[in-house]
Order: structure tokens, then sequence, then C-alpha cells
């Protein structure tokens, strides 16, 4: 196959404090730390963190009713954690329907734009 016109132009070397003008509006994306991240998915979904604290909660109860040497409570506690488990799971699934569904509600295709084709200059 014979190389397109477009291909073969070689192209000025660009350093890169320069910017070519089609990025002059671009600014380049601020990453979040931790603690904003962690806010932000707490906002959006304030049920898990409440269900991990449980199941830790319910963990340490059993583990130290199972270390003094009683077995009733500490069978109690640890079906509460499978309990509270299942809960954050459910959560966490709930979540993630209530994102997608806000995700595509609010899509609205746009026609893309079209550009010139090399042939057209």
């Amino acid at each position: 196959m014979a190389p397109n016109k477009a291909e073969s132009i070689p192209r000025k070397f660009v350093y890169p404090s320069q910017r070519p003008p089609e990025l002059d509006d671009w600014v380049p994306h601020q990453s979040e730390g931790f603690r904003e991240r962690f806010i932000k998915k707490v906002k959006q979904n304030p049920v898990v963190p409440v269900g991990c604290l449980l199941t830790a909660i319910a963990l340490t109860m059993g583990l130290n009713q199972f270390r003094k040497g009683n077995m009733k409570k500490s069978q109690t506690m640890m079906r509460f954690r499978v309990g509270a488990q299942a809960f954050t799971i459910g959560a966490i699934l709930v979540g993630v329907i209530i994102q997608a569904t806000r995700k595509t509600s609010s899509y609205t295709p746009t026609q893309p734009p079209t550009l010139p084709l090399p042939s057209q200059k």
C-alpha cells in the first residue's frame, strides 16, 4: 500500500516547553490525594464505611471473646461479622448500580466534530 500524503509529511519537532496552538487552553489534570478521593467516595456511598466499621468491630469483639475462652459469644460475633460483610457487599452493589444509572441517564450523544480530510486542504 502506498503511504498516505498526510503520513509522509515530516512534523516539526516541538520542545516540551512549547505547546502547539491546539493545546493553548489545555490544563493538566490535577490528581487527587487519598484524603480527597476518600471523602468523595464516602459522600457517594456513605453506607459502605458503616458496614466496614461494623465488620471490623464484630471481628475484633469475636476474636477477643475467643481469646478469653467464651466460645458462645465468639460464635455469635463471628456470625454477626458475616452478616456485616453481607451488608457491606450489598451496599457496594447498590452504590455501583446507582452510579451506573446516574451516568447512563445523564449521557447525551452529540455529533463528533468533522475534520477535513487531507485531500480537501
